[in-house]
């Protein structure tokens, strides 16, 4: 039987969820260092499909130290980001382990 339908919604959802995650995520590490641009950064950031533009972004953002500290609630939601992305890390593990397992006994 044919289980790639059911795995690959699952790898969605986690990819999803991770990729909209860390966008917040670096979003509030860009205000917290008072990085200029930082939707511009948060968009370089997350939009390139092999990793470049994190790695640009933590470069650039080593001239930056932690200028303004984060409210509690800021504090709160830096923390459920973190763990939506490993909730989402742990979904696309998850589906794409099914997916070639299926795809090895078509």
């Amino acid at each position: 039987m044919n289980y790639v339908a059911v795995f690959l919604p699952v790898f969605l959802v986690g990819l999803i969820s991770a990729v909209c995650a860390l966008t917040k995520l670096l979003y509030l590490d860009a205000l917290s260092r008072e990085i200029k641009h930082p939707k511009l950064w948060t968009a370089i950031g997350v939009g390139s499909n092999n990793g470049s533009g994190l790695l640009l972004y933590f470069i650039h953002r080593k001239n930056y130290p932690i200028k303004k500290e984060l409210s509690e609630l800021d504090k709160n939601k830096y923390l459920e980001y973190k763990k939506t992305i490993y909730v989402g890390l742990a979904f696309m593990v998850i589906g794409a382990i099914g997916i070639v397992i299926n795809l090895m006994f078509i």
